[in-house]
């Protein structure tokens, strides 16, 4: 009974929310178009495009919410719901043990773009045509950018060597946007009758999969696979899923396919073949590196992590010198970052919300009277999910604010496919009368103000630090200082302003000619310290900020400090156990032991550090330093063949720099009679 007529159910629910989208879904399905706008083009640096989705997010879920305030609310009877409101939930929680607050406050809301997309859409007051819209939009918006991609991988191959990636950082996050919509019409086009539409269908699924062909993403590819089957495997019985359709299907992907690989030189494919030669991918030995080096970051806190969001301030000290190709910004599997973030309770909501959907999604697709036609309507947008659940195994879908905002699209579609299916009533939720609804609504409308409060500071904070670097830049310290004030004053638990307030002042001590008399100088040296104190309150991990350290003891005033230099080298050695590959801090390291005739202590600190990979010609640095230093210490042999690998660091555009080295080669073989 559950189910029972679930196509005539669907159409009840069609008629009874039947018209055009009012003025309110108008304005709030233009809003969540902007916040996915300003999303797309978030990279995770610049603040105000975070806060901005942000801002646009809570106003459409306040929007969804306002009718409720007089007629109540409809809430799903959802274990999956209840789940997702679960993790998100937590998430909040979390802040509370965070090491690192101002940055586990900001990925908060960063993560929340998917239940607040979700639930925008869920609580509508008419949410099948709400939905309609925002799953229309979303199509057309995968479609345009599956466009641009292929214009990437067509036009521009010498700036993205046909592997399509902009707006987004990484090909693969491009090509989970893209699963989340070709799945969904790919289902469309298996259960639809009519000729013209299968035909809109198909090309747009073709030109969907032409775009995850442009990422050239192995993992999309999987994920896609995985989640065509499961369509396929329920399709029989559906109008669209005939002989001559799916060879259309197949026909038409596999010329798409061989069409771009013959256009690329043959590399799409050559990529592709790589997924069944595991040992031999680079990328993949890179995964495994980040992977062992998380999880002896999980080891050291399972149980409550280091803060929402803080995976790239703590990795440093983990990374193991095998991943030598990551930014260091992601674990390139979520559930494992998580972990790492907020403990173990993050990775086990996660996959209780999956389980939740699973189940949900079987009891549906069996519930009495769903037939084929009414199964691939929940199926396929279960399957770009799924597709994308898969793929964040080995990326980080759950961190691209797109993402987030299609799945809850998508997610709020498959809730709403459900619930038809099985028949499910809604809860009835209404406020208490004894207030006014303006009081509500106040509140409601109070509640975006501190979102938008809490996020504006955030940009405007970000901005006064940008404009204060510039300052410095410009020889304007005054106008720098006052910037960096502004923003402590904004964004106090930030420790980035008062960080380079402390850097401001360390510069002015080590000015040879500034012109300070001793008092000054000693005001300066306690304010520099007192701001340093504050910036590693807010941020234990950041290892830059004992290197800073180190430099503010190096220029202490006379009398200030017993034993600066020992200081100095103490605060030296704790920023590079945070960052091993720190490269600056190791080479002061070094200075202060050559200095004082330690030649090989300061010849170890070198050494330990040349496992890693550096970016530029800081690897040749290195090994060269280690060389001299080799050298000096009666090591000619070892300092040859540091000076050897140091010259296959060199570019090899560097001309003078390369020719310098061969000769150091060619007199150091001749010392030692080499031949």
């Amino acid at each position: 009974m559950a189910g029972a007529g679930y196509a005539a159910g669907a159409g009840e629910e069609r008629a009874r929310d039947a018209g055009r989208l009012e003025g309110r879904g108008v304005l709030t399905l233009t809003l969540l178009a902007a916040a996915f706008g300003t999303g797309l083009f978030f990279n995770g640096l610049h603040i105000p495009l975070l806060a901005a989705t942000g801002i646009l997010l809570a106003f459409c879920l306040a929007l969804a919410l306002g009718p409720g305030i007089h007629a109540g609310w409809r809430v799903p009877r959802s274990p999956a719901a209840g789940c997702l409101v679960t993790w998100w939930v937590f998430l909040a929680v979390s802040l509370a043990w965070s090491t690192v607050v101002y940055t586990s406050s900001l990925y908060y809301w960063w993560l929340s773009a998917l239940p607040l997309t979700f639930f925008t859409l869920v609580l509508a007051p008419r949410p099948e045509v709400w939905t309609r819209a925002a799953l229309g939009g979303f199509f057309v918006a995968a479609g345009l950018l599956a466009l641009w991609a292929l214009v990437q991988f067509f036009a521009l191959p010498e700036v993205y060597g046909y592997r399509a990636h902009h707006p987004l950082i990484n090909p693969n996050n491009l090509a989970g946007l893209f699963n989340l919509a070709l799945l969904p019409v790919v289902a469309g086009y298996l259960r639809t009758a009519g000729r013209r539409r299968a035909g809109w269908l198909l090309a747009g699924a073709l030109l969907l999969l032409a775009g995850v062909i442009a990422t050239q993403s192995r993992g999309a590819y999987l994920g896609a696979g995985l989640g065509l089957a499961v369509l396929l495997a329920v399709s029989r019985g559906a109008p669209g899923a005939t002989w001559p359709r799916l060879v259309a299907l197949a026909l038409g992907g596999g010329a798409v396919f061989a069409f771009m690989n013959g256009w690329a030189g043959g590399v799409v494919g050559q990529r592709l073949e790589t997924l069944g030669a595991v040992g031999a991918q680079t990328s993949l030995l890179t995964r495994f590196a980040i992977w062992e080096g998380t999880w002896h970051m999980v080891l050291d806190r399972p149980w409550l992590g280091t803060g929402l969001g803080t995976f790239f301030l703590y990795y440093p000290r983990y990374r193991l010198p095998e991943d030598s190709g990551s930014g260091g910004f992601y674990a390139h599997m979520d559930p494992l970052q998580l972990w790492t973030e907020v403990g173990v309770a993050g990775p086990a909501l996660f996959y209780l919300f999956l389980i939740a959907v699973l189940v949900q999604t079987v009891r549906a697709v069996r519930a009495e009277g769903v037939g084929p036609t009414g199964r691939l309507r929940i199926l396929g947008p279960f399957a770009g999910l799924l597709a994308v659940a898969v793929h964040t195994h080995a990326t980080f879908h759950l961190y691209i604010l797109p993402i987030l905002i299609g799945a809850g699209v998508v997610l709020a579609a498959w809730q709403l496919r459900c619930e038809a299916a099985l028949g499910r009533e809604r809860a009835a939720v209404a406020l208490p009368r004894r207030a006014h609804p303006r009081v509500w609504a106040a509140i409601l409308a109070g509640g975006v103000a501190l979102v938008g409060m809490n996020l504006g500071a955030a940009a405007a904070g970000d901005r006064l630090i940008r404009w204060g670097k510039a300052a410095v830049e410009a020889g304007e310290t005054g106008e720098a200082l006052r910037y960096f004030r502004y923003a402590r004053a904004i964004i106090p638990n930030s420790d980035t302003p008062w960080a380079l307030g402390a850097e401001i002042r360390v510069a002015a001590l080590g000015a040879p000619e500034s012109g300070l008399d001793v008092g000054q100088r000693r005001a300066i040296y306690r304010e520099a310290h007192h701001l340093l104190d504050r910036a590693q309150r807010r941020n234990p991990a950041r290892a830059e900020l004992d290197r800073l350290r180190a430099r503010l003891y190096q220029v202490a005033p006379e009398a200030m400090e017993d034993a600066p230099r020992q200081r100095a080298a103490a605060a030296l050695e704790r920023a590079l156990a945070k960052d091993p590959r720190l490269f600056g801090a190791r080479l002061a390291l070094a200075d202060h032991h050559q200095r004082s005739g330690r030649l090989e202590a300061a010849r170890t600190v070198l050494e330990e550090g040349l496992p890693w990979r550096y970016p530029g010609t800081q690897g040749a640095q290195l090994l060269l330093r280690s060389a001299e230093l080799r050298e000096r210490t009666g090591d000619p042999a070892g300092a040859l063949a540091l000076t050897r690998s140091a010259l296959a660091r060199v570019p090899e555009g560097s001309g003078e720099a390369r020719s310098a080295l061969r000769t150091r080669i060619r007199d150091m073989e001749d010392g030692l009679g080499a031949p």
